[in-house]
């Protein structure tokens, strides 16, 4: 082809092509294997896919068998039926001794997980499934209680980031995928106290540990935290410095730890906040805020509440908040396993014909050729 059109145009058309097939096209020639994986054409084509129109979602789903759980991700047009588009092959059924791995985020196509005890010190996955490739990073120790994934546009690098609080600063691990190590640091930053249910408790549920949950946004991670009230501490991945944002008065004044849980949200462009009831309380509901103006407290907006009957012992009989969509929707996962789709203003819910057995997931994924271009430590399945 290249003999016949002019290099910018067949390099406009490769472009566009989808990751699985530029892999396929790596095995033409050497000079097509060589401009592929080219750092730049990678960074140039993840930019092609992340203004693509055609909204795309992760989604995964987990199935038990027996004692075990199998888990499957697939990626779904982000229209009205959620049309699939790819199964993804799962390859780590055995990494995760057939436990559900914690999504700990997703950016720029690449995926981070996580065991559901992940912060007792397993180790940590970056996972491309559009290209088949991945990276097992162990953690640096067992003492942290925050997760968080994110992409620093200042220095083109992803970065893992673990938090933990005891008395002084806070300590903070960043692992640069670059760099290809961790560096560990105290660093002074807003006061908060850790999660109010430990891992360690016996009555823990992991479709509860929403207040885990981060969020990446504008280049910075969001966790929800408390001190002497319930606040949102940011950490900005470039900068690698700490601040916070406030919640609804609502919210901030909020009994720690006694009648509600209050977490962030991934999808759509804004902020979006989840107060939920506890996994023991005898009315199981929800309330989801979004921040129309990022940074201004006062543009937080109350959009949608939900309640659904009575908790039964652990398994809380309550839809679980999935993900925020960029129509307004709000993706729920129902108490028999079901994914249905809410919109706020109407109050209707319509089925999507997706069904697991819990612990679903769904964010906003671009595909990429992220990891291609790497050789050190990179597994191929």
């Amino acid at each position: 082809m290249s003999d016949y059109l002019p290099q910018e145009l067949w390099l406009e058309i490769l472009y566009w092509l989808t990751p699985k097939s530029l892999v396929i096209c790596t095995s033409v020639c050497k000079q097509w294997k060589s401009l592929i994986t080219d750092p730049s054409f990678i960074s140039e084509h993840g930019s092609r896919q992340t203004n693509n129109d055609n909204q795309r979602l992760l989604v995964r789903l987990c199935r038990k068998s027996g004692s075990n759980f199998i888990e499957s991700f697939s990626l779904r047009l982000d229209d009205e039926k959620l049309d699939l588009l790819s199964p993804f092959e799962f390859p780590f059924q055995e990494l995760f001794a057939n436990r559900c791995s914690k999504v700990v985020g997703i950016c720029n196509g690449l995926v981070c997980l996580a065991d559901c005890r992940g912060h007792h010190g397993c180790d940590l996955v970056l996972w491309n499934p559009s290209i088949r490739k991945y990276v097992v990073i162990p953690t640096p120790d067992k003492t942290f209680n925050r997760l968080g994934f994110g992409f620093d546009s200042k220095n083109n690098d992803f970065k893992i980031v673990i938090l933990s609080r005891a008395k002084g600063p806070t300590r903070v691990g960043v692992y640069s995928f670059t760099q290809g190590y961790w560096k560990i640091y105290h660093v002074e930053s807003p006061l908060f106290n850790l999660c109010w249910m430990s891992y360690d408790t016996p009555l823990f549920n992991p479709l509860w540990d929403f207040d885990m949950s981060s969020v990446f946004l504008n280049g910075v991670l969001h966790w929800v935290v408390w001190h002497t009230c319930y606040f949102i501490l940011t950490f900005d991945v470039a900068e690698e410095t700490f601040g916070e944002l406030m919640l609804p008065k609502s919210l901030s004044e909020t009994k720690y730890a006694k009648s509600s849980v209050i977490s962030v949200l991934g999808g759509g462009p804004s902020l979006v906040t989840v107060e939920s009831s506890v996994p023991l309380s005898s009315k199981q509901w929800f309330n989801i805020w979004v921040m129309n103006e990022y940074g201004d407290v006062g543009s937080w907006t109350k959009v949608f509440s939900y309640e659904s009957g009575i908790a039964i012992g652990i398994n809380c009989n309550l839809s679980r908040p999935l993900c925020f969509r960029n129509c307004g929707e709000v993706l729920l996962q129902n108490p028999s396993g079901e994914i249905i789709a809410t919109d706020p203003v109407t109050e209707k819910e319509k089925s999507l014909g997706i069904k697991g057995d819990g612990f679903a997931f769904a964010g906003y994924q671009v595909e990429s050729l992220v990891l291609l271009d790497k050789k050190t430590n990179v597994l191929s399945y």
